[in-house]
């Protein structure tokens, strides 16, 4: 019975390892893209949710671009700021209303590309993510 149990106890914990490196191997994929493919790759989603033109495609892959580019230049910042411990209550509350900042220019700029209809449809489905990450966060936080 002990040789059973020990059995089964590992075979659950080797699977629970395999599943976590497929994950950090996903991760790593979109870790090491470049600001131009994420933008493509970004832009190619949109258009098949969207049903977008070619000029909306050009202009929304010239905006993914440049913000994706801004997003890499702030995390190698904010990388940098961790390392050196220089990170005060007031900067924090400084970035999270920069965040909220940029979220507005986001959705400001998706108003201006995209028609009336296709811009409904993108509010829902990234009401979608939201709930989805939202959801992902509260279920790790849980555990």
């Amino acid at each position: 019975m002990k040789k059973i149990s020990l059995i089964l106890i590992l075979l659950i914990s080797v699977s629970a390892f395999a599943q976590e490196r497929k994950q950090k191997k996903a991760h790593k994929d979109r870790v090491e893209m470049t600001a131009e493919e994420r933008a493509t790759l970004k832009t190619e989603r949109m258009t098949s949710a969207l049903d977008l033109t070619q000029a909306q495609q050009e202009e929304i892959k010239k905006f993914f671009t440049e913000q994706t580019q801004e997003r890499e230049e702030y995390r190698t910042e904010r990388k940098e700021a961790r390392i050196n411990n220089t990170t005060a209550r007031a900067e924090r509350s400084e970035v999270r209303n920069l965040r909220t900042k940029k979220r507005e220019e986001h959705r400001e700029k998706m108003k201006e590309i995209l028609t009336d209809e296709q811009y409904s449809t993108w509010q829902e489905n990234l009401a979608k993510r939201e709930r989805k990450a939202h959801n992902r966060k509260n279920r790790n936080h849980r555990k």
